[in-house]
């Protein structure tokens, strides 16, 4: 008998463990977007006139914020797990990848990141090929695979969307010993997760109507329900 939770499952749960801690996740949430936003808006103050040089440069950045965003993003798995089983947690639980073999988390980034942007790299040739040449063709065949492209991005992202949990919790495992674990803990999962997230797209829509303050309570939520989802795939709930 399959003994996986369902989306409302893990949702409840999901409510009875913020119970009471809502403002330590807030509060580094917060902090985390603060922190991008002040570097995105500084790189795009900095670079504000436009050139060849600058666009290089704002496009390396780019690729940098994205990767150190990462390790945010393992700091946040680390929170969000120890909140849910019931271990000592605080703000300063997102600096945890900076201290803890940031190498590994920048590594499987780096990985995943490639990969996807590989699934749209025939779309983004066969489109500057079709400006350059103006040849109808090549524009209908570059729009097809970059909606197969996309779709295969997401496919992607599904199937390494365990990798931080793993990164927090597996030290001992190699970038690609990490990878495979999760595409193997994803297998025959990744529609019941796609469904998962989906499930938030209504509040997130009424989230913007209150002009993004209900994301406050939202987005913290959202996090310890997919961090139940991968506690669910481990069998840990």
């Amino acid at each position: 008998m399959d003994s996986k939770k369902t989306s409302s499952e893990l949702k409840s749960i999901a409510k009875g463990k913020m119970m009471g801690r809502y403002s330590v996740a807030m509060g580094a949430l917060l902090l985390i977007f603060l922190m991008s936003f002040g570097c995105s808006m500084l790189i795009s103050m900095i670079l504000i006139v436009p050139s060849t040089i600058n666009k290089i440069t704002f496009f390396i950045c780019s690729i940098i914020l994205t990767l150190l965003s990462s390790i945010f993003a393992a700091g946040v798995a680390r929170l969000f797990l120890n909140m849910s089983r019931n271990l000592p947690y605080g703000i300063t639980d997102i600096f945890y990848g900076f201290t803890h073999r940031p190498d590994r988390i920048l590594g499987a980034a780096a990985l995943i990141y490639l990969m996807i942007v590989g699934c749209m790299a025939p779309y983004l040739i066969l489109i500057l090929l079709y400006i350059g040449t103006d040849i109808l063709a090549l524009g209908i065949i570059g729009l097809l695979l970059g909606i197969a492209g996309g779709v295969l991005g997401v496919i992607l992202s599904l199937r390494y969307s365990q990798v931080y949990y793993l990164l927090v919790d597996r030290p001992e495992l190699t970038v690609m010993e990490i990878l495979n674990t999760s595409k193997d803990m994803m297998l025959g999962n990744k529609g019941r997760y796609f469904y998962l997230i989906i499930s938030f797209f209504g509040w997130i829509f009424l989230s913007v109507l209150s002009c993004y303050i209900g994301l406050l309570w939202l987005v913290p939520y959202i996090e310890m329900t997919v961090t139940s989802f991968y506690q669910d795939l481990t069998g840990e709930i």
